[in-house]
């Protein structure tokens, strides 16, 4: 197996103002299963052009350190981060399109271009769950409905209907409580010149039993009648 080191200048020397402090390392080999030509890295390699290995890697080892590897050189391209491990075939974007590397930083929690071990992972995120606000509860009372009770009305005060036979409530009185077919011709021959009506909707008509000219009347005091003023009543009832 042919056995290739690159020691870029800047790792030499910023091994030497680092006081020979370590520096991480990965190997790229030109086959799958770590077969072919091999080359070791430490610290940087901004162009593989002129090294044989430009586009050649087809799996790796990283033994220390994390790696940032791209497929164009000084670090342009699409760019895939490294960690230690053994990559026995480089899946695609990098396969044989290796053209720069470099060590990077410690693992950063925002980085998401980590692969491991043949596959391509990111960095594991944990989410909060969202929370769920509940609609507040409306709670509706219902009053019960209010009954409007009638009183009972005292008929021995007053009645539903008072017939007058002379405007302003004068001349002779007629009271009922319930409807009349027939009255009696005598007590209407004057007509009828003005009425109040206490209670409910009365119809007063001209003929008997309901025929005639008809005209009704709502609770109220009618001091005069009009077109109705004079005629005489045949028969009455209450309809409302």
């Amino acid at each position: 197996m042919k056995h290739t080191s690159l020691v870029r200048t800047s790792v030499i020397a910023a091994l030497m103002l680092a006081g020979g402090a370590y520096a991480a390392e990965m190997t790229i080999f030109s086959s799958p299963n770590f077969g072919g030509a091999d080359m070791t890295i430490r610290g940087e390699a901004r162009n593989l052009e002129g090294t044989g290995f430009n586009d050649r890697a087809a799996s790796a080892i990283v033994r220390s350190g994390r790696w940032e590897v791209c497929t164009d050189a000084h670090f342009a391209g699409t760019c895939v981060v490294l960690g230690p491990g053994d990559y026995a075939r480089l899946n695609e974007p990098l396969y044989r399109r290796i053209s720069s590397m470099r060590e990077i930083a410690p693992y950063a929690a925002d980085d998401r271009r980590y692969y491991r071990y043949g596959a391509y992972e990111p960095p594991a995120v944990t989410y909060a769950p969202p929370v769920t606000y509940a609609p507040p509860v409306t709670v509706v009372t219902y009053a019960p409905p209010v009954v409007a009770y009638e009183p009972t009305v005292d008929r021995g005060r007053y009645t539903a209907l008072e017939v007058y036979t002379r405007p302003g409530f004068r001349g002779s009185t007629m009271k009922f409580d319930r409807s009349a077919t027939t009255l009696d011709r005598a007590a209407t021959d004057e007509g009828v010149g003005s009425l109040v009506v206490r209670e409910g909707v009365w119809e007063l008509c001209t003929g008997l039993d309901f025929n005639g000219h008809c005209r009704s009347y709502e609770p109220g005091s009618y001091p005069r009648l009009g077109s109705f003023q004079g005629a005489p009543v045949g028969s009455l009832r209450r309809v409302g």
